[in-house]
């Protein structure tokens, strides 16, 4: 059973540079269901370097596009990054329980959260505002 269930209409915006990232991050999260404990680190290296590249290009959209409130939607991005980060160096440290807690429960209603309210005013404001979207 998926940990998250894409959904187009309240996932998605209809801008394949923002929805392509998010539903990537879905099908990591839903293959780290389940995980061995030798494949929790590997998996979150990978979860780590897709953050990374997709929280850091969506940062840089919102500033191009100038969205209000983009620092705040910054700040929720990197938090989910760094507690990627502690949650690795925990696993190395053979917490695994912790890793496999994080990924059952924190991901997926981090994931839902900003969906339901950083993204939504984001994709609203640039279907709004915003031409080339």
């Amino acid at each position: 059973m998926a940990l998250i269930h894409w959904s187009e209409s309240r996932h998605g915006s209809k801008i394949a540079e923002l929805d392509e990232p998010k539903k990537k991050f879905v099908e990591l999260v839903n293959a780290m269901e389940g995980a061995e404990d030798h494949q929790l680190r590997p998996m979150f290296l990978r979860l780590l370097s897709h953050l990374e590249l997709w929280l850091e290009r969506e940062d840089r959209f919102m500033e191009e596009w100038g969205v209000p409130h983009r620092e705040h939607h910054h700040e929720e991005h990197a938090q989910l990054i760094n507690e990627v980060r502690y949650l690795l160096q925990r696993i190395e440290n053979g917490l695994y329980s912790l890793g496999h807690t994080y990924i059952k429960a924190r991901l997926p209603e981090w994931f839902q959260a900003h969906a339901d309210d950083m993204d939504a005013e984001l994709h609203s404001y640039v279907s709004a505002n915003v031409s080339a979207a």
